[in-house]
């Protein structure tokens, strides 16, 4: 029987889905999108960050050195860079609608300011009984030591989850913990097949 629903944040719950402000930063520093992405999400001083090796102000300035911009320009970096992020508040309904029923939970990839950004910028920290973070953790997905920690903390057995992803490292660790996944791709896919699962189980 499934207990637990354990989410990812980027990529699943928070998506970008207005590239605009980003395309803007890329040609500025003469690069592609995908090229600004990668360099930022991709780096190695990221990773870092994620798994709380270092802190989300030194993260920072590390990248306005490899962007070659002014330390005092890091807060509208910060602003334009994520400005086309927003939150999927019919997936985040679907959570809370649920909630009662099954016990919801985060498990995010992220630095050490997101517990404060899904209570103060996102306000969606409530819906969640559980919220583990990366950084928190010192240890990051794809890494089994993480789902295994977390199962402890949850007191549950990997039968009991439902892991929802859009990264399929992840997805691929999970399954082979027996842990049930479901590789994001959209939400009414997602729903669909989290509806499909949940009648199974």
């Amino acid at each position: 029987m499934i207990k637990t629903i354990l989410w990812d944040v980027g990529g699943v719950i928070l998506r970008t889905t207005d590239r605009t402000p980003r395309e803007a930063m890329a040609e500025q520093f003469g690069l592609s999108y995908s090229e600004m992405a990668n360099t930022y999400f991709g780096d190695d001083d990221n990773l870092r960050a994620q798994r709380g090796e270092i802190s989300v102000e030194q993260h920072f300035i590390n990248v306005a050195n490899k962007f070659k911009f002014p330390l005092e320009k890091i807060p509208s970096f910060r602003e334009q860079f994520f400005e086309g992020d927003e939150i999927d508040q019919k997936l985040v309904a679907w959570i809370n609608s649920n909630r009662g029923v099954y016990q919801m939970a985060i498990l995010s990839n992220a630095m050490l300011d997101l517990r404060e950004n899904l209570t103060e910028t996102y306000k969606i920290s409530e819906f969640f009984q559980e919220i583990f973070i990366s950084a928190e953790m010192g240890v990051a997905k794809p890494s089994r030591e993480i789902f295994e920690r977390i199962m402890i903390d949850l007191d549950r057995k990997p039968q009991e989850i439902i892991f929802v992803d859009d990264n399929h490292e992840n997805i691929q660790t999970a399954k082979s913990l027996g842990i049930h996944s479901i590789l994001f791709e959209n939400r009414t896919q997602t729903l669909h097949d989290l509806e499909i699962k949940l009648s199974e189980k």
